[in-house]
């Protein structure tokens, strides 16, 4: 089973592929298998972590398919890195592979690489610069994965990261809502060969495995914050504090809290009662003096 699967970091387009012969379809197009060159069966790629646009239906037809974001250069790692590495050496050798196979593959004695360029429709998709309408090489790419549904049955596998399967489900939970955009994914993607249609070829992706990271956010109504009991306690003013007792019954000295105001006391000292009562002194009674008449 672990030859059949071969880890993005692992993989060579140069090494792990070989194409099996091109076959018409009831569409009136043709495809060409893509096999892995160990098991002789299906080629299986482990891709790394990475976030996506989300499951969408295509048209309300109950087909899906989800794109995966390529990170910007600040979020990037070493297995996304290389994951693109891969694939854009893969689109490379499929189309140098096509003006080698042009005769089996679009019934032409040869092509022009410029030719085989026009034709190609690229797995990695690149947002289109304004001004000129083409690719900008400069962003990220996405790539585009079938989410196999047929008749309302998944054909694939969907878990949780506690690998508890996501579907069939009996919540009625729908794709995307199992799959957000913004959550992040693991996939075991299974190369599904080139496509021939309407003139043009490319080739497509779909998904054998996927395990989905849920995007994580804070939960409003729910505490976050956490008390460390070993932190240092807030100093607190000794003068604020209540009395404290020995608990000995020793009979120790009681230390009292002392309490600053600054309000004023109406508190009044007995030499200020006295100079706020008035002085009482008696008065003498007037004696009358009476004047004689002279003889």
């Amino acid at each position: 089973m672990a030859s059949m699967i071969v880890d993005a970091s692992e993989f060579s387009p140069e090494q792990h592929i070989i194409y099996t012969r091109p076959k018409a379809n009831a569409a009136g197009g043709k495809s060409v298998g893509i096999l892995n060159t160990l098991s002789k069966k299906a080629l299986y790629i482990h891709s790394p972590l990475m976030m996506t646009w989300g499951a969408a239906e295509f048209e309300g037809n109950g087909k899906f398919d989800m794109s995966l974001q390529f990170p910007r250069e600040e979020f990037t790692n070493l297995a996304t890195t290389q994951f693109l590495k891969v694939l854009t050496e893969f689109e490379n050798k499929i189309k140098k592979d096509a003006r080698t196979n042009s005769r089996d593959w679009f019934g032409k004695q040869s092509l022009s690489e410029d030719v085989v360029e026009a034709l190609f429709s690229p797995m990695l998709k690149y947002r289109k610069d304004q001004k000129t309408g083409e690719p900008d090489k400069t962003s990220m790419p996405t790539l585009k994965v079938k989410l196999p549904v047929w008749d309302g049955k998944y054909n694939f596998e969907l878990f949780d990261t506690q690998n508890n399967r996501l579907i069939p489900n009996e919540n009625g939970a729908t794709l995307p809502l199992l799959i957000p955009k913004g959550c992040e994914v693991a996939c075991i993607l299974m190369c599904g060969g080139i496509w021939f249609a309407n003139g043009k070829f490319g080739l497509t992706w779909k998904a054998y495995q996927i395990v989905v990271k849920p995007t994580e956010s804070l939960k409003k109504g729910e505490c976050h914050i956490k008390l460390n009991i070993t932190d240092t306690p807030l100093r607190v003013d000794p003068t604020l504090t209540e009395p404290t007792y020995d608990s000995d019954g020793e009979g120790e000295p009681v230390t009292q809290a002392k309490v600053q105001t600054d309000i004023p006391t109406n508190t009044v000292t007995s030499q200020e009662q006295a100079a706020e009562v008035p002085e009482v002194v008696e008065e003498k009674p007037k004696v009358k003096v009476s004047k004689k008449k002279g003889n």
